[in-house]
Protein backbone atom coordinates (compact mmCIF):
# COMPACT_ATOMS: atom_id res chain seq x y z
CA UNK A 1 0.00 0.00 0.00
CA UNK A 2 1.47 3.40 -0.90
CA UNK A 3 1.07 6.40 1.75
CA UNK A 4 -0.58 8.90 0.31
CA UNK A 5 1.10 12.63 1.70
CA UNK A 6 -1.00 15.89 1.92
CA UNK A 7 1.79 18.05 0.84
CA UNK A 8 5.76 16.35 0.01
CA UNK A 9 7.58 15.36 2.67
CA UNK A 10 9.98 17.62 4.15
CA UNK A 11 13.71 17.36 3.35
CA UNK A 12 15.47 16.79 6.68
CA UNK A 13 18.08 19.36 7.65
CA UNK A 14 20.96 17.33 9.10
CA UNK A 15 22.06 14.08 8.39
CA UNK A 16 21.35 10.55 9.22
CA UNK A 17 24.02 7.71 9.30
CA UNK A 18 23.81 3.45 8.38
CA UNK A 19 26.70 1.46 10.28
CA UNK A 20 26.61 -0.81 7.23
CA UNK A 21 26.25 -0.40 3.32
CA UNK A 22 25.48 -3.79 1.96
CA UNK A 23 21.91 -4.70 0.46
CA UNK A 24 19.87 -3.71 3.92
CA UNK A 25 21.36 -0.34 4.39
CA UNK A 26 21.20 -0.03 0.51
CA UNK A 27 17.53 -0.92 0.42
CA UNK A 28 16.82 1.59 2.98
CA UNK A 29 18.33 4.44 1.72
CA UNK A 30 17.39 4.26 -1.66
CA UNK A 31 13.69 4.22 0.31
CA UNK A 32 14.45 7.13 2.07
CA UNK A 33 15.86 9.17 -0.76
CA UNK A 34 13.28 8.34 -3.06
CA UNK A 35 10.62 9.78 -0.87
CA UNK A 36 12.41 12.74 -0.80
CA UNK A 37 13.38 12.87 3.09
CA UNK A 38 16.78 12.87 2.30
CA UNK A 39 19.84 14.20 -0.17
CA UNK A 40 22.67 11.09 -0.95
CA UNK A 41 24.69 14.15 0.40
CA UNK A 42 22.77 13.84 3.75
CA UNK A 43 24.02 10.29 4.19
CA UNK A 44 26.56 9.31 6.34
CA UNK A 45 27.70 5.72 6.72
CA UNK A 46 30.69 3.24 7.46
CA UNK A 47 31.63 -0.35 6.17
CA UNK A 48 34.62 -2.88 7.17
CA UNK A 49 34.87 -3.68 3.48
CA UNK A 50 36.54 -1.21 0.99
CA UNK A 51 34.35 -2.72 -2.23
CA UNK A 52 31.53 -1.60 -0.53
CA UNK A 53 32.29 2.03 0.63
CA UNK A 54 33.49 2.92 -2.81
CA UNK A 55 29.82 1.54 -3.91
CA UNK A 56 28.37 3.71 -1.15
CA UNK A 57 30.69 6.82 -1.95
CA UNK A 58 30.08 6.43 -5.94
CA UNK A 59 26.28 7.23 -4.82
CA UNK A 60 26.89 10.71 -3.04
CA UNK A 61 26.92 9.31 0.36
CA UNK A 62 29.53 10.68 3.12
CA UNK A 63 31.45 7.13 3.37
CA UNK A 64 34.18 6.19 6.39
CA UNK A 65 35.82 2.72 7.74
CA UNK A 66 34.52 4.51 11.54
CA UNK A 67 31.69 4.32 12.52
CA UNK A 68 32.22 6.50 15.26
CA UNK A 69 32.57 8.58 12.76
CA UNK A 70 29.31 8.01 11.17
CA UNK A 71 27.83 8.41 15.15
CA UNK A 72 29.30 11.94 15.31
CA UNK A 73 28.04 12.69 12.47
CA UNK A 74 24.67 11.86 11.97
CA UNK A 75 22.55 14.55 13.59
CA UNK A 76 19.35 12.63 13.40
CA UNK A 77 19.19 8.99 13.25
CA UNK A 78 22.05 6.17 13.40
CA UNK A 79 20.91 2.30 11.45
CA UNK A 80 21.91 -0.48 11.88
CA UNK A 81 21.83 -2.52 9.02
CA UNK A 82 24.62 -5.20 9.54
CA UNK A 83 23.52 -9.33 10.06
Amino acid sequence: MTQKFSKPPTIMANTIGFIGTGAMASSLIGGIIGKGLYTPDQIQCSDPYPPAREAASKKGYNVSESNSIVCTNAKDAVFLAVK
